[in-house]
């Protein structure tokens, strides 16, 4: 399959499903990302793979400039109608993580809540992220923590082997991966926590991730 093939199966997938209900269960870290983000009102804000659009809500809410991009135009239909549900104003645009379309320095926050660990080229989207960032800006990212994440594919790859293979990405919750991508532009700092799943019921919580896959 080429990249181009891939990029196009995986966009018609992201905008097949009500992402937003999984979304939701991520509020805490969502909110907890914007928080440290700490942005001032008019900070101009990029959000990367922002999926229903959650976290560049929440920066909205703050009074943030924001923009958001995600390569499925179905999931930016869905983040726009959330916007205008939540009255805040919000640049949603489709495009690549790996291939930016805006100037150098352009923004003063870069975001990503599980979003650019999807990307294939870590090397390029890394590169992308400094490169639209201004200098002395801020860079903040939310990933599972690699470890984790492998113990619940393992569990998933009982049920859907197929998507197992292709869901191995999530190296930006490996603090070393991290450091040799954006070591030399950032200052880093890495914060751990747990954002539990919380639902009426296991099978509930299962549910909810069928009908979102």
């Amino acid at each position: 399959m080429t990249l181009d093939e891939f990029k196009r199966r995986q966009s018609e997938l992201w905008g097949s499903a009500p992402w937003e209900r999984l979304a939701a269960t991520m509020h805490d870290v969502h909110a907890e990302l914007v928080h440290l983000l700490a942005p001032s009102p008019g900070e101009r804000w990029l959000d990367l793979a922002t999926g229903t659009g959650a976290v560049a809500i929440e920066a909205a809410r703050t009074g943030a400039d924001v923009t958001a991009q995600d390569l499925a135009p179905g999931m930016i239909a869905t983040a726009r109608r959330l916007g205008r549900a939540a009255g805040v104003t919000v640049r949603f645009e489709i495009g690549d993580v790996e291939s930016l379309p805006y100037p150098d320095a352009s923004f003063d926050i870069v975001s990503s809540a599980f979003g650019v660990t999807f990307a294939r080229d870590h090397i390029a989207v890394a590169s992308e992220l400094a490169r639209v960032c201004r200098p002395g800006g801020r860079v903040g990212l939310a990933d599972w923590q690699t470890r984790r994440h492998r113990e619940f594919e393992t569990m998933l790859s009982r049920f859907i082997p197929e998507a197992s293979a292709e869901a191995r990405s999530h190296d930006w919750g490996d603090n070393d991966h991290v450091v040799r991508l954006l070591g030399r532009d950032f200052e880093l700092k890495f914060i751990e926590g747990e954002s539990p799943w919380r639902g009426a019921s296991g099978g509930a919580i299962w549910q909810d991730y069928v009908e979102s896959n």
